[in-house]
């Protein structure tokens, strides 16, 4: 908890995005009343090998954020590890090369990190 000022503070909490992202809940009081602000930039989705889950707020009076890709459900990634290993596999298998486009921050990092879980598991070459 940070004093920012008379009757301001702030506390960051894991945004589980990347590295060092955070979410920071402001309080503020004021003549009396209490309001609590939620701030953050970009939000991670829970459990991701590299960093860690999201934290969750019960209540805010606001919330400000990032919304890219507020208007999606995005796709279930349980199955991620086995996808990619159907792929490098089935593209040596058939002499072909991989290239692994990542315009994401930590998506390069993610998919490095599965590469070499696979590796060692003995699922592909």
């Amino acid at each position: 908890i940070a004093a920012i000022g008379d009757g301001l503070e702030a506390t960051f909490y894991d945004a589980g995005h990347v590295l060092g992202s955070s979410i920071i809940r402001v309080k503020v009081r004021q003549e009396g009343e209490e309001r609590i602000i939620l701030f953050s930039g970009d939000i991670g989705r829970p459990d991701r090998p590299i960093v860690c889950d999201p934290t969750i707020f019960d209540t805010a009076d606001y919330v400000l954020i990032e919304s890219t890709y507020g208007d999606r459900i995005h796709e279930d990634t349980k199955d991620i590890k086995q996808l990619i290993a159907e792929v490098i596999n089935s593209t040596i298998k058939a002499g072909g090369n991989i290239i692994v486009p990542s315009f994401a921050l930590e998506r390069s990092q993610e998919i490095l990190y599965y590469i070499n879980e696979l590796l060692l598991d003995g699922k592909m070459p």
